[in-house]
């Protein structure tokens, strides 16, 4: 465990936060309108969804 403060990549913050989106989305948190539009957001600066993004959006 780290002891101090650490920057993360923008590549790894950005799969966290896709991660997370899907937890909402296939948890029905409350968040999940959220996160889908997070998502959607996303899909329109052209960056690229994981598959767990497109299977928890088709259920």
């Amino acid at each position: 465990m780290a002891n101090d403060n650490q920057d993360i990549s923008n590549e790894i913050f950005d799969v966290l936060k896709l991660k997370k989106a899907i937890l909402a989305i296939s948890s029905h948190l409350p968040n999940a309108n959220d996160a889908i539009v997070y998502l959607y957001e996303k899909t329109k600066e052209r960056e690229k969804l994981i598959i767990n993004c497109c299977r928890a959006l088709s259920k």
